[in-house]
């Protein structure tokens, strides 16, 4: 029977218009990542991509690279920089870093679904009249 405890998956902090920030300890050694802004993730995103041939059709398309833009992501979110072993050997902790990226960027953003009566924290509230 192993004796490894099974690690906390990751917590995300509430929503909020600045990037999320987790932190994590791993092979002993803490790790900040932070969130990309939209406009530096389609910048990896344009890095990893590449024109292919579709091989049934022979049309060239755009093809992105996944393991490539997650190697991209770590070097750009994670602070310190992990060791360059992690980057270009497949290995445990390169999948440590890859599950945080991945809860970071693509995980569910908590989501109000309001209906046609309720009005949304931006509305103005009003005051009625005679109440002022």
């Amino acid at each position: 029977m192993s004796t490894a405890t099974k690690p906390k998956l990751v917590e995300l902090p509430p929503p909020s218009d600045e990037p999320a920030v987790v932190r994590a300890r791993i092979r002993g050694r803490v790790y900040t990542f932070t969130e990309l802004e939209i406009g530096e993730y389609d910048k990896l995103v344009v890095k990893a991509t590449k024109r292919e041939a579709d091989p049934e059709t022979g049309l060239e398309e755009d093809v992105i690279d996944n393991v490539l833009l997650m190697r991209l992501m770590i070097d750009k979110v994670v602070e310190p920089k992990p060791p360059q072993e992690v980057v270009h050997v497949g290995t445990r902790m390169y999948r440590a870093f890859s599950r945080i990226i991945n809860d970071l960027h693509y995980g569910d953003e908590a989501v109000e679904i309001l209906s046609d009566d309720d009005e949304g924290d931006d509305a103005p509230k009003e005051t009625p009249a005679g109440n002022a």
